[in-house]
């Protein structure tokens, strides 16, 4: 009986060492903040809209997406958060090449343009040198949609 007792003993005992363990080895990678995924751009591009959204860490890249615009009426905001370092150089150009827009990023900021008679956005270019923050940028069409 005694031989029983103490191994439904330590069967109690080892069970609440291995569920100690386990939590002790638990990591809530879901709020860390190494566990943010970093030089990773989420894009979207459809008619008339594009949006860009990364969180940065020492990134450089020089990167172009085609757009699909149907009107030179735009507007465009961009938000720079947490800046840390680099520099970042935005230009929207039309079919020929021709510059529409164009905003560089040497700390945080929040920029709001609305513009129109500049040409039809055909290409944007992001250039990133270094950079470190959040960027949060929207080119859309300025009116009523159809």
């Amino acid at each position: 009986m005694k031989r029983t007792k103490i191994l439904s003993s330590c069967a109690t005992v080892l069970r609440s060492v291995v569920v100690l363990c386990a939590f002790a080895a638990c990591n809530d990678t879901a709020t860390s903040p190494a566990s943010i995924l970093t030089n990773a751009p989420v894009t979207a591009s459809v008619t008339d809209a594009f949006t860009y959204v990364m969180m940065a860490n020492s990134y450089t890249a020089s990167v172009k997406y085609d757009l699909n615009f149907t009107t030179d009426s735009l507007v465009y905001s961009m938000v720079v958060g947490n800046f840390g370092a680099g520099n970042i150089a935005f230009v929207v150009a039309d079919p020929s090449g021709n510059t529409i827009l164009r905003d560089s990023v040497f700390t945080s900021k929040v920029n709001t343009v609305v513009q129109s008679g500049k040409g039809i956005p055909k290409r944007c270019t992001l250039s990133f040198q270094n950079f470190t923050g959040s960027i949060n940028l929207a080119l859309t069409a300025n009116g009523p949609r159809h």
